[in-house]
């Protein structure tokens, strides 16, 4: 089965795991890090102090989706990815919204943990475990999402904020993802 046949027959599969993998973009490194500096300002640290502080919030990420991840195996896909979802709305509200700088830096972690965390997770489980004969030719095509996001959204935001503050970028992304997110949620497989 080639490519073509792969994604005529497993499109809404595809898709969710491909959606799952572009979102994660919200909490990679390359997205936060064109918001560092209005970020720190926002959370009133310097370079250092959030470099320090983004390490941080990333060990108890990764810590946390050792934890957390395996329940891919019992909650259903539908169920998780709207958990997910939650915690990265959960995270991207309180890392833009946070009058205290504690606040904010919870957001940060759980924007890392939703986003680049289990986002990714979520994309990879559902087509590693879906597709045993085609595992290879289902992630790659659904990693094309995190290569999409890489390309794609470096420029793009580095343009919007000519017109936009990062808080609302942040939450225009958001709005933009949930067009997307909502009818394969409500009607997906």
């Amino acid at each position: 089965m080639g490519y073509r046949t792969l994604l005529r027959d497993h499109r809404g599969l595809l898709g969710i795991a491909f959606l799952a993998m572009f979102s994660s973009s919200l909490g990679q490194s390359f997205f936060i890090g064109l918001f560092q500096a209005p970020i720190s300002t926002h959370l009133g640290f310097s370079a250092g102090q959030f470099g320090t502080a983004y390490a941080a919030v990333t060990l108890v990420s990764g810590f946390a989706v050792l934890y957390l991840g395996p329940s891919i195996d019992w909650v259903a896909p539908r169920r998780f990815a709207l958990l997910v979802l939650a915690t990265l709305l959960a995270g991207i509200l309180l890392l833009t919204a946070a009058p205290w700088w504690g606040l904010g830096l919870l957001g940060l972690g759980l924007v890392r943990f939703g986003g680049q965390g289990m986002m990714s997770h979520l994309g990879n489980t559902l087509a590693g475990r879906e597709f045993v004969n085609l595992r290879g030719r289902a992630l790659g095509l659904v990693g094309m999402g995190i290569m999409l996001g890489e390309t794609a959204l470096p420029p793009l935001m580095a343009a919007l904020l000519m017109w936009f503050g990062w808080r609302e970028l942040w939450w225009l992304f958001v709005t933009f993802l949930a067009l997307f997110w909502f009818p394969l949620l409500l009607l997906g497989p």
